[in-house]
């Protein structure tokens, strides 16, 4: 999403009023999101492979977070599935930065695009590598197409920083 757009943030009844008093949205932490097989449908993996991308993901999820918005908010599923069955709130926020949009595939991601992502010590050698990390931001953007209807775009925040 583009700077100026708007998303969408779904809370149900319990959390509205205090986040917005507090002026704060959850932040969610990336391997206890919704979605089961997110961060973990890869085809033609093994199992030392797939315990290794589990390891690598806990790794990181210890250090990165994510925010979740709607590019709408019109959807009653979104409605019931995230704001209370239809009881909660949606927050409005004017983009002020790049929202990353969510990729829907009706298929796993081919193992071999991502088998370089867990190697720990290539991870470890060398953390700035931009091919390295655009694939990965690629997989945290990555879900099953039944997902689709939600539409989605987010915000990935380290979990050290203070955020407004």
């Amino acid at each position: 999403m583009a700077k100026g757009e708007r998303a969408y943030h779904f809370l149900p009844e319990q959390w509205a009023l205090e986040a917005l008093f507090k002026r704060r949205l959850k932040i969610s932490i990336l391997n206890d999101l919704n979605d089961p097989f997110e961060l973990s449908n890869f085809e033609n993996a093994n199992q030392n492979e797939g315990l290794a991308w589990k390891q690598m993901i806990e790794e990181i999820s210890n250090k990165f977070g994510v925010m979740c918005f709607s590019k709408g908010w019109q959807n009653p599923l979104l409605w019931s599935h995230y704001a209370d069955k239809h009881k909660g709130i949606c927050l409005g926020f004017e983009i002020s930065g790049d929202l990353k949009e969510i990729i829907y595939r009706d298929s796993p991601i081919p193992y071999n695009e991502v088998k370089v992502l867990f190697d720990s010590r290539l991870y470890q050698k060398n953390p700035d590598n931009k091919a390295q990390n655009e694939k990965m931001m690629e997989v945290y953007r990555t879900k099953y197409v039944g997902w689709k209807y939600e539409d989605e775009a987010r915000v990935f925040t380290s979990l050290q920083e203070k955020v407004a």
